[in-house]
């Protein structure tokens, strides 16, 4: 048995992390990526209550987000996040919570009902609010209230699209939408 005040040597690859005061320990977490902060999530019981309480408290930061499948030529647009698929912004929006994204752009992106009702879902649980949407050469294959859902929750406060291709009825139901005339600029183009 060992004595009172004896200490256990900690071997030099273990970090103290739990002996560090709570607002140390945020400041370490907010300063991993998201993948890593999933990781850590799975230690203990502990990690994750701390991270998710950490998350809750502290809307994340996000520079302005493009999906694209052609990401090559956006390398010099430093100010973007680019990403090369949809799923990734589906996983990045899950990790978003509470987070303000400046604006979300998609450009030559196929969209489909399943895809919006993976956004959709992945916005609901994170909370995420988004100033600007924009649609760029993309082509639409939804029904207009998926994209209405999508863009309620992400409360856009902008909505571009220029140059999509759409089907002609549900062009007419985007167009006649009290929340798209709201939120939608004048001089909006449909490829129909």
């Amino acid at each position: 048995m060992k004595k009172p005040d004896e200490c256990e040597e900690r071997p030099p690859n273990v970090f103290p992390l739990m002996e560090l005061p709570v607002e140390l320990r945020c400041e370490i977490i907010r300063n991993l990526s998201s993948k890593e902060q999933a990781e850590a999530r799975l230690i203990s019981h502990y990690m994750d209550s701390l991270i998710r309480n950490y998350w809750s408290r502290v809307p994340r930061t996000f520079r302005n987000t493009m999906v694209d499948y052609h990401s090559e030529r956006w390398s010099a647009y430093t100010r973007w996040l680019v990403l090369p698929s949809c799923s990734s912004l589906v996983e990045r929006l899950r990790c978003a919570r509470g987070a303000v994204i400046p604006c979300l752009s998609f450009h030559k992106i196929k969209l489909s009902s399943f895809l919006l009702e993976r956004l959709s879902h992945a916005v609901l649980v994170s909370r995420v609010t988004v100033v600007q949407c924009e649609f760029a050469h993309c082509r639409f294959h939804f029904e207009a209230r998926d994209l209405i859902k999508f863009l309620r929750l992400c409360k856009v406060q902008k909505l571009v699209i220029v140059n999509v291709s759409i089907e002609a009825r549900v062009c007419e139901k985007l167009v006649n939408s009290g929340f798209i005339k709201k939120v939608c600029d004048l001089d909006f183009i449909f490829a129909v």
